[in-house]
């Protein structure tokens, strides 16, 4: 997607910024072309029509192929829905244009691939799935025809290998199999699922998938009707829809991330519906030609109303987008930006800075890597941490992982020696199977001074303690991490030995907090300006408060999150340490923190 947006921002005047808002909403309607056209196929032009019309008008549709969604969804629903058209025509027709068909729906397994280059494997599969049921069950050529079919699959299958690679076709097994854990959440290595963090992977209660999908579960029964219909009516051409309809039987199987297929599949069940109404009507009940299209727009209306009534906001703030614009203005060229996963690609697009983790690669192993320096007490694990992973990444863990022995141990023993810093970790690998070269392993554990490093945080990460907290403090051999107690609060004001916010109060002295209809007991209160003192008060399990006077912020959270460098830093305004040393603050919006690691020289010791 970066490459067509950069080609029409090189082809038009318009910015790279106006390309990212605007073209996903203009390859977003493209889904109305296959719709139409697998539409006509079962129910003629008016379910054409029909369909084209209820695709485009699914509110969560909408929101991932809109205005300013800069993210593949916007094409590839259209994607896989124009592969099972072409393939299905393919199938269907009995003469040689059905090869034109053919070269089309390769072309589009292959756009496909170049599209979602993230899972190659399992674009191949969700768009070659057709082909094959259009080869069991419909082609059955007559005389020489084979040699087109030949000829077209086997320069498919050599672009496809000249590309991928010839190990592809068994990359495709271990990439179901990947994917499939994924989806389904399940934890089956040492590190967790990341699947089980990420909103859009989790599974969702029917009715929230109906609300927003669809709007009404009315339209929901009858596009089920639609579709049992068109199965009972054509049931070897309905194969053809297992892919796109199978999909949207994903969302309410495993994870709101499938919910981008309901549209087309509801759109296939209520135009059929509608077109064996309209049928009627044509047939001698001319009653039934008014009920057709008063069934598809009334099924079409809820979708568009809640379009209308949900707000847009951006993703990023315009006062995030200001930090990441100041490492471009003010870092160097060759620094490394450690910010959370999800704001890898806009850092580097505005910060035009390396990360260690976005959205493509963000896996359970490198995300519990990413949490780490935010959740530990200790900045010097923090520090020596970051700059260890820079220099050797995922490849240099696994190294230190396999010379130990495990990486259960050895994740342990990594943690235990960046914690202690050169001098100590050089004692204690005496007695670890690394005291034969222990010179060695401390100089990659810390390695001499590289590209610069600096740690991002910002108001977001406030708002998803919850699971990046959860990552960070991942315990292998307990297989689970803590999810934290944690709100922020802004606004904060001093009002006679009160602070207050909106829908916030502390009493200091009583040590209570009225937080909207919760109720809790301070522990213990640290203050950084303001009036008020530190205190412990005699609470069992009381919470910890945090307040910055001058930022008018206070953190309320348990034990855990309290010590931990993000809530020393963002929090409690620390400044400067050894090891991490605040560049500029403008928190809550954003911090930015320069680090520095340990360096191991042979007279450490």
């Amino acid at each position: 997607m970066s490459i067509l947006a950069a080609g029409v921002a090189t082809l038009t005047p318009l910015s790279l910024n106006w390309v990212g808002v605007l073209l996903p909403a203009f390859l977003g309607v493209l889904l109305a072309f296959p719709m139409y056209g697998m539409g006509k196929h079962f129910g003629g032009v008016f379910m054409g029509l029909s369909t084209a019309l209820i695709s485009l008008v699914s509110p969560y549709y909408i929101l991932r192929s809109g205005l300013g969604w800069f993210d593949t969804d916007c094409l590839l629903v259209t994607l896989v829905v124009s592969a099972s058209w072409f393939f299905l025509k393919f199938g269907v027709i009995s003469h040689l244009r059905r090869y034109a068909y053919l070269a089309a729906g390769l072309t589009t397994s292959l756009i496909t691939v170049w599209w979602w280059d993230q899972t190659p494997q399992m674009a191949v599969i969700l768009t070659s799935a057709p082909l094959l049921i259009a080869l069991i069950f419909h082609y059955r050529p007559e005389g020489s025809e084979w040699r087109w079919l030949g000829l077209l699959g086997f320069a498919y299958v050599l672009v496809l290998l000249l590309w991928q690679g010839w190990r592809f076709p068994l990359d495709m097994v271990n990439s179901v199999f990947a994917q499939f854990s994924y989806v389904s959440k399940e934890t089956t290595g040492l590190f967790p699922n990341i699947g089980i963090t990420i909103s859009e992977q989790s599974k969702m209660p029917l009715a929230e998938i109906i609300g927003a999908s669809i709007g009404s579960p009315l339209i929901l029964v009858l596009a089920v009707i639609g579709l049992l219909w068109l199965v009972i009516k054509n049931p070897k051409d309905a194969l053809f829809l297992a892919v796109p309809v199978g999909l949207a039987v994903m969302a309410i199987l495993f994870a709101g991330r499938f919910l981008i297929y309901v549209a087309p599949a509801v759109a296939l069940g209520i135009g059929f519906l509608a077109s064996r109404i309209w049928r009627m009507g044509t047939a001698g009940k001319p009653l039934m030609v008014f009920v057709a299209p008063i069934l598809v727009v009334a099924s079409a209306l809820p979708g568009y109303q809640m379009m209308l009534q949900v707000p847009r906001f951006p993703h990023e703030t315009p006062a995030i987008i200001e930090g990441m614009d100041y490492f471009n203005r003010h870092s160097e060229e060759d620094a490394v930006v450690w910010g959370w996963w999800d704001h890898g690609y806009p850092l580097n697009y505005w910060a035009r800075r390396s990360t260690i983790n976005d959205g493509q690669v963000h896996g359970g192993e490198r995300s519990v890597y990413n949490g780490l320096p935010l959740v530990t007490g200790s900045e010097r694990l923090s520090s020596n941490f970051m700059q260890f992973y820079v220099a050797h990444g995922i490849k240099g863990t696994k190294a230190f992982y396999n010379a130990v022995g495990s990486a259960e141990s050895g994740y342990e023993l990594l943690l235990k020696a960046l914690f202690l810093g050169p001098e100590k970790a050089a004692d204690m690998l005496e007695n670890t199977p690394l005291a034969k070269d222990k010179e060695y392993w401390l100089k990659f554990l810390f390695p001499p001074a590289g590209r610069p490093v600096y740690l991002f945080l910002d108001w977001r990460l406030t708002q998803i303690s919850y699971w990046w907290y959860w990552l960070g403090s991942w315990d292998n051999m307990l297989q689970q991490g803590t999810h934290p107690y944690h709100r922020t609060v802004l606004g904060v004001t001093e009002s006679d030995g009160k602070l207050v916010s909106r829908g916030f109060e502390l009493d200091i002295e009583k040590g209570a907090i009225q937080l909207g209809e919760e109720s809790l007991m301070v522990g213990a209160f640290r203050s950084e300006g303001g009036s008020f003192e530190r205190r412990d008060y005699e609470v069992e399990n009381g919470v910890n408060v945090d307040y910055s006077a001058k930022k008018g912020m206070l953190v309320i959270s348990d034990g855990y999150f309290s010590g931990s460098v993000f809530n020393q830093f963002f929090t409690y305004g620390k400044s400067k340490s050894s090891s991490l040393e605040v560049v500029l603050d403008r928190s809550p919006a954003y911090q930015i923190i320069k680090v520095h690691g340990d360096h191991y020289q042979a007279d450490s010791k």
